[in-house]
């Protein structure tokens, strides 16, 4: 049974998982520049700065709603965790056993 606790706890959630699609956008946006065998070298420094980018900006962000926002904790990590972890376990799930 799911209940919510108040709108404390559901904006709390939102933030979380917000954080973690925001830095997953900056990091595809980054590693998908180039294509192509002749851009070898720069689609692995590519997607090398957009992993270094997402985790500092993963920190930022957590950073900013610790420090500035009046966000429930339990909720803020949940969600994210809940969405890393989903992020996690997509292949699993999508394997195509014909």
């Amino acid at each position: 049974m799911v209940t919510i606790i108040n709108v404390h706890w559901g904006i709390s959630a939102l933030i979380g998982g917000g954080i973690f699609i925001i830095a997953n956008g900056v990091f595809a946006s980054c590693s998908f520049l180039f294509s192509g065998a002749r851009s070898a070298k720069l689609i692995v420094v590519c997607f090398f700065s957009g992993e270094v980018l997402k985790i500092l900006l993963i920190v930022v962000l957590f950073s900013v709603v610790y420090l500035y926002a009046e966000a429930e904790l339990i909720p803020l990590k949940l969600a994210y965790l809940l969405v890393l972890g989903s992020n996690i376990l997509a292949p699993v799930l999508f394997i195509n056993d014909k």
